[in-house]
């Protein structure tokens, strides 16, 4: 799955939700491998979150996808999709905040112009400053939308930027993470939010006023707000790429909508998007909660990535402290006061960290976050290594394009792509038993990636493959 780490992993934040619910949306997806019949087959997940608050609307146990044509903005699929996952996480304001996952396989026939994928949902916060739509299609809804390359594997860009939150008494600064498992270069643009669904306007699948290829409508922002002005005219909310910082300074207190545009450009060009949608929450009363969230994820370094933000705003310095199991913390590092991320390159294969922050306050009360983990999942990295009967040679040896994978006298059935992370790219069934065969590699980045190789009697082995 590309992970463009900015991991996209988004907490977002609300003051009063009742009769309403969304406040984050974005989808990811990873290519898994390319038919014989030259489909594309991608895991496709929209993550969404919501106030679980007393009166807040619940998401449903499935939604729809609805996959459209860039070309000519028709219906290609609409799928029903479960949800995956569901969980509840803190936040600084002692509100309840659900996250849920619907993820689905799906299957894309090679197109030129490729695919948007897309899903609306109601209904964002009623004190944003979007309005209601010329042609009567509320901006009240939530959609959520990227696009997928017709004939190029592609794994979306991960972006991730948790909790964001203004004060009016001062300008924040906000770090964002952003990776790319394919090495796209990336570019990250605030936008207006789409046209959103509303209560008395369900489709079977996700509504959208398609101008083909540009995509769906943006919608309106009342007098004195717009894209470059999410939270008003004598506001600041600006990105800065090269630190990876969003800037934030408002004069006034509220809940506003921002959406994200992550654009990702191979040899110079434009071959998919995705859109983040989230609050900004300024205010002047942040809680005073005892635990703050974590998110952590393994980068391609390989390093584990954390960040955070901590509600209370009387904290003197932050250590990081980390565990293997779960019990005894050691201290690795100190912060300042105000930062929120952290990465760790002391990290080793096969190995389950566990993270925590630790801030003191100036009164040398300590307040303890909750636990990241991240896992870095290798296969046998000794070459010389055999399991059962299996004599696998890889030659070259590092690879740039092409290689020969042989198996001795055992005949292999199928193999699987795996990066350093754990994360599978490429699965493919043989059309034949064989116990030589040739593997395009060229379509990977440079790194370490691991294949598993089965046969049909069930023996099993993983071999290591560096990628020049």
């Amino acid at each position: 799955m590309k992970h463009i780490l900015l991991i996209l992993c988004i907490t977002l934040l609300a003051l009063n939700l009742s009769g309403t619910h969304t406040i984050k949306s974005h989808f990811e997806y990873t290519y898994l491998k390319t038919q014989p019949n030259g489909d594309m087959q991608y895991r496709i997940a929209l993550h969404y979150g919501r106030s679980c608050e007393p009166g807040s609307i619940l998401l449903k146990d499935s939604v729809y996808f609805g996959i459209y044509s860039r070309n000519t903005g028709k219906l290609y699929k609409s799928l029903n999709v479960p949800v995956k996952s569901r969980e509840k996480e803190p936040n600084c304001y002692g509100q309840c905040v659900e996250k849920s996952i619907y993820e689905q396989i799906v299957d894309l026939k090679p197109d030129d112009y490729g695919y948007y994928v897309t899903n609306q949902m109601c209904c964002r916060i009623a004190s944003s400053p979007l309005r209601t739509n010329q042609d009567g299609q509320p901006d009240l809804g939530t959609t959520t939308i990227c696009t997928i390359p017709g004939k190029l594997s592609n794994n979306n860009a991960g972006f991730s930027i948790d909790h964001i939150i203004g004060n009016p008494s001062r300008t924040d600064t906000i770090p964002f993470f952003i990776t790319d498992l394919d090495k796209d270069s990336i570019v990250i643009e605030i936008v207006q939010p789409k046209i959103g669904a509303s209560i008395s306007q369900n489709y079977p699948e996700p509504f959208i006023n398609f101008v083909a290829p540009q995509g769906p409508q943006a919608s309106n922002y009342t007098a004195g707000f717009s894209a470059n002005f999410p939270l008003g005219t004598s506001s600041i909310f600006k990105l800065d790429q090269n630190k990876r910082n969003l800037i934030i300074q408002c004069p006034g207190t509220g809940e506003f909508f921002v959406a994200f545009e992550i654009r990702e450009y191979r040899q110079g060009v434009l071959i998919a998007a995705t859109t983040w949608e989230t609050i900004v929450f300024v205010t002047n009363t942040i809680s005073s909660t005892e635990k703050f969230h974590l998110n952590g994820w393994g980068d391609q370094i390989p390093s584990a990535i954390i960040n955070w933000n901590i509600c209370r705003k009387d904290v003197r310095f932050q250590t990081i402290e980390k565990s293997t199991d779960g019990i005894n913390f050691n201290t690795i590092d100190s912060l300042g006061n105000t930062q929120g991320a952290y990465r760790d390159e002391n990290v080793t294969w096969n190995t389950i960290y566990h993270y925590r922050v630790k801030a003191v306050q100036y009164n040398n009360n300590a307040i303890y976050s909750d636990t990241a983990i991240v896992q870095f999942w290798g296969m046998d990295i000794d070459e010389t290594r055999v399991r059962n009967n299996m004599q696998v040679v890889i030659s070259p040896m590092p690879v740039s394009g092409f290689c020969q994978v042989s198996s001795g006298e055992t005949n292999i059935s199928a193999y699987t792509i795996i990066d350093h992370a754990g994360r599978i790219l490429y699965s493919q069934e043989l059309p034949i038993e064989t116990n030589a065969f040739n593997l395009d590699c060229s379509m990977f980045p440079a790194g370490i990636y691991f294949i598993q190789l089965r046969s049909s009697s069930g023996e099993q082995v993983y071999k290591k493959i560096l990628k020049n």
